[in-house]
C-alpha cells in the first residue's frame, strides 16, 4: 500500500545522505581528535582480546552469543558504564548511535527515549528481562529506581523488536542486565559540583554459601540549579538478593526512588515557569532460571511497578492547577527455550499483567494485557545460515487482539563477517495521557487507534575478540502514526487552539546506522587509548501528514548523529574519558557538545572529576528548555571488599 512512499530507490537514499552532508562540515577539531584516537590504536590486530565475541544477548527465551545476533545490537558493557562522565542510565545512552536522548534537565532529571525517528512512547526498557510499563506515559519510564554500580551491561536492540518482547518495543528496546559483587564488600561517596550540586550514597554486599545480597541508599539536590526554577532532589533506595539453587538461580530485585523537580518550561510554556513535578517509582521483581534435563530452561517471574505522578503548574499556589496520578502495574511471565534438534531450537512465553490507573486528570482506568510468544531458530549449513521466524499474540482488554510477525535471518560469509537481515510488523496502543489527557493547553483523544509500522532491516557485521563493527540499512513505514498537533477546540463560545494527539500522519523513517568499537587496549599494554567506540546515524523521515498542522513529536527526529567515545588508561591508577556528541535535528539548530571524565585511584579511595558540556556549548533538546553550560562535578568515594 505504501511502497510508492516508504521504499524509494537505493541510489535515491544515497543521494539523500551526500545531500545532507554537503549543508554541514563537521568541525576540524573533531576530525583531528577522532584521527588522533585512530593513529594510537593502528597495530591493533597484532594480538588478541577476549570477551568481545563471546557476550551472550540475554532475550528473555533463545539466548545466542553477539557474534550470532541477527539484529542490529549495541552492548555496553561494565568497565565502560563505569568510565563514562554520567550519573544516570538516560545520560549513558546518549553515547550509543541511533539512540536519541531527549533531555529536560541533567543527572537523570527527566528525559525520553528515542529510537531511529521513533517518539519517546515508541521505546521499551526492561530491567533483566522484565517490562518497564507505565499506562500514564512513557515520560518517566526512565525514572529508573536502579544502582548502576551493579549493572553488569546493557544490551540496546536498534530497531522494532515487537516480535520478541510485544507491543512497547515499536521501535526498539533497552535490556539493563544487574548482577551483584562477588565478595563482601563496603562503599560511601560524596559528591559535590556546580549549581548547588550535594549528593551521598552508602552501599555494601554480603555474601554468603547459597545468598548474595547488594543494598544502597543515595541522595542527591540541586539547589538553586542552572536556570531558575532548575532545582531538583533526589532519593534511592535498592535492594538485590540472589540464591543459587540446584539446577538454577532466584533473583529478588526490590528498588524505590523519590525524584522532585523544577519543571520550567516543561510541557505548558510559558504558563509553567515556576512548575514543579514529582515522581516516585518503586519496582519489584521476583525472578529464577531453571533446567530441565539438558534441553529445556525454564525463566518465571513476577513483577510490579508503582509510580506517583504529581504535577504543580505554579509551585508557589499549588490550587491553581495539579495532576495527581498513580499507576500500577503487575502481572507473571513465564519464557522458555528447548533445544529441539542439533540444529534447531525453540522458545516460547506467556505474559500476564494487570494496568490500574487512578488520576485527577485522566480518571481511573484499567486493562488486562495478555502476550504470548513464539519462535524458533535454525541453523543450516553447518551453522553458517541462521534462520530466526517468530510471532507474537497481544491481546488488550479495550483495543483488543493484535498478532505480530517477524523474520531475522544471517549468514556468515566468514568466520568473522556476516551479513543479516530482518522484517516484521510492530505495533503500540495509545498511552492514556493520549488518550484521556485535558488542560488549558492541551487534550486527549479517546478515539485515537493504534499506531501500525512495517519493517525491514539489512546488513554487515564483523565481530572478533577485539572489534565489532556493524552497518545497516533500515527501513520503517508506520501508519496511524499518534502525533500531538495544534488544534481549533470549540471552549465555551470561542475556538482555542489546543495540542491534541491525532492519528494525523503516515511516517515512512530510512537511514543508515554505523557503529564500531574497538577495545584497543588489550592488544599492547604500552599503548594508553583503552576502549573506542564511533556511530554515526543518518534518518530520512517523510511525514504524510494533514495540512496545516504543528508537529509536537513525531516530526523532530534527528537528521545526523555523530557520537565518539573514548577510555584512557593514563598511569595505573588514572583513567580518563571523553564524549563527544553531535546532534543535527529537525526543527532545531545543529549543537556540539563534549564531556570528559577523570578517575584516580589511591589504595582504598577513589576521585572522579568530571566536566560536562566542557566548552560551554548553548544547547537545547526540547524547545525552550535549555540545557546547561559547563558543569562540573566531583565524587569522592570510599571502597572496602573482602
Amino acid at each position: 500500500m505504501h511502497n510508492d512512499i516508504c521504499s524509494p530507490t537505493f541510489a535515491y537514499f544515497v543521494n539523500k545522505v551526500i545531500y545532507h552532508m554537503q549543508n554541514y562540515t563537521i568541525p576540524r577539531f573533531v576530525m583531528l581528535f577522532f584521527s588522533t584516537l585512530i593513529v594510537l590504536s593502528q597495530g591493533a590486530f597484532a594480538q588478541k582480546l577476549v570477551n568481545l565475541d563471546d557476550i551472550e544477548i540475554l532475550e528473555n527465551r533463545i539466548q545466542v552469543p553477539l557474534s550470532e545476533s541477527t539484529r542490529s545490537l549495541d552492548i555496553i558493557s561494565k568497565a565502560e558504564i563505569m568510565s563514562y562522565p554520567v550519573q544516570s542510565v538516560s545520560e549513558l545512552l546518549q553515547y550509543m548511535g541511533g539512540a536519541d536522548i531527549r533531555r529536560r534537565g541533567p543527572n537523570g532529571t527527566q528525559a525520553d527515549i528515542n529510537f531511529r525517528g521513533s517518539t519517546f512512547e515508541q521505546v521499551l526498557v526492561l530491567i533483566n528481562g522484565v517490562k518497564i510499563i507505565d499506562p500514564q506515559t512513557s515520560h518517566h519510564v526512565l525514572n529508573l529506581p536502579l544502582d548502576m554500580d551493579i549493572i553488569e551491561r546493557i544490551e540496546i536492540i536498534k530497531g522494532p523488536a515487537g516480535r520478541i518482547y510485544g507491543q512497547g518495543a515499536f521501535a526498539g528496546a533497552v535490556n539493563i542486565i544487574t548482577k551483584n559483587p562477588k565478595n563482601n564488600s563496603f562503599h560511601a561517596e560524596t559528591t559535590v559540583g556546580d549549581f548547588g550540586l550535594f549528593g551521598g550514597k552508602l552501599g555494601g554486599s554480603y555474601k554468603t554459601k547459597k545468598w548474595n545480597h547488594y543494598a544502597s541508599y543515595g541522595y542527591e539536590k540541586v539547589e538553586p540549579g542552572y536556570r531558575p526554577f532548575a532545582d531538583y532532589m533526589r532519593h534511592q533506595a535498592f535492594l538485590q538478593s540472589e540464591y543459587k539453587m540446584k539446577n538454577g538461580n532466584l533473583q529478588i530485585l526490590g528498588s524505590y526512588v523519590h525524584n522532585g523537580f523544577g519543571a520550567n518550561s516543561f510541557y505548558a510554556s510559558p504558563f509553567d515557569s515556576s512548575s514543579f513535578e514529582q515522581v516516585n517509582t518503586g519496582f519489584l521483581s521476583v525472578k529464577s532460571e531453571h533446567s530441565i534435563g539438558k534441553s529445556t530452561k525454564i525463566r518465571p517471574a513476577i513483577y510490579a511497578r508503582y509510580n506517583t505522578d504529581e504535577y504543580t503548574l505554579v509551585r508557589e499556589d499549588p490550587s491553581i492547577f495539579q495532576n495527581n496520578h498513580q499507576s500500577l502495574v503487575a502481572g507473571f511471565q513465564v519464557d522458555g527455550s528447548t533445544v529441539v534438534s542439533k540444529n534447531g531450537a525453540l522458545g516460547y512465553g506467556v505474559n500476564f499483567r494487570n494496568d490500574r490507573l487512578e488520576s485527577n486528570n485522566l480518571g481511573d482506568r484499567t486493562r488486562n494485557v495478555f502476550t504470548g510468544n513464539l519462535e524458533y531458530k535454525l541453523y543450516l549449513w553447518d551453522e553458517k545460515i541462521k534462520i530466526v521466524p517468530g510471532t507474537s499474540f497481544n491481546y488488550y482488554s479495550d483495543f483488543g487482539a493484535y498478532t505480530l510477525y517477524g523474520l531475522d535471518a544471517s549468514f556468515s560469509l566468514t568466520k568473522n563477517l556476516a551479513v543479516f537481515g530482518n522484517t516484521g510488523t510492530t505495533y503500540r496502543i495509545p498511552s492514556y495521557t493520549e488518550l484521556y489527557y485535558e488542560d488549558r493547553s492541551n487534550l486527549g483523544n479517546p478515539d485515537l487507534k493504534p499506531e501500525e509500522a512495517f519493517n525491514y532491516e539489512a546488513g554487515l557485521k564483523y565481530i572478533n575478540k577485539v572489534y565489532f563493527l556493524q552497518a545497516s540499512y533500515f527501513n520503517r513505514a508506520g501508519t496511524n502514526i499518534i502525533d500531538w498537533v495544534q488544534t481549533p477546540v470549540q471552549v465555551d463560545t470561542m475556538l482555542v487552539n489546543k495540542w491534541k494527539p491525532g492519528n494525523i500522519t503516515d511516517l515512512p523513517i530510512q537511514g543508515v546506522d554505523l557503529s564500531a568499537v574497538i577495545q584497543v587496549g588489550k592488544l599492547s599494554f604500552l599503548r594508553p587509548l583503552r576502549t573506542l567506540r564511533f556511530s554515526y546515524t543518518f534518518i530520512d523521515g517523510n511525514a504524510i501528514q494533514l495540512p496545516n498542522e504543528t508537529s509536537r513529536y513525531a516530526l523532530e527526529h534527528i537528521n545526523h548523529q555523530i557520537n565518539i567515545a573514548s577510555q584512557w588508561s593514563i598511569l595505573k591508577t588514572l583513567k580518563f574519558s571523553t564524549g563527544y556528541r553531535f546532534i543535527d535535528r529537525v526543527t532545531m539548530d545543529p549543537y556540539h557538545v563534549w564531556d570528559f571524565g577523570f578517575v584516580a585511584h589511591y589504595k582504598k579511595f577513589r576521585v572522579t572529576a568530571q566536566i560536562n558540556n566542557a566548552f560551554n556549548t548553548e544547547y537545547a533538546e526540547f524547545p525552550r528548555v535549555p540545557m546547561p553550560g559547563r558543569w562540573a562535578q566531583f565524587n569522592v568515594r570510599y571502597q572496602w571488599s573482602k
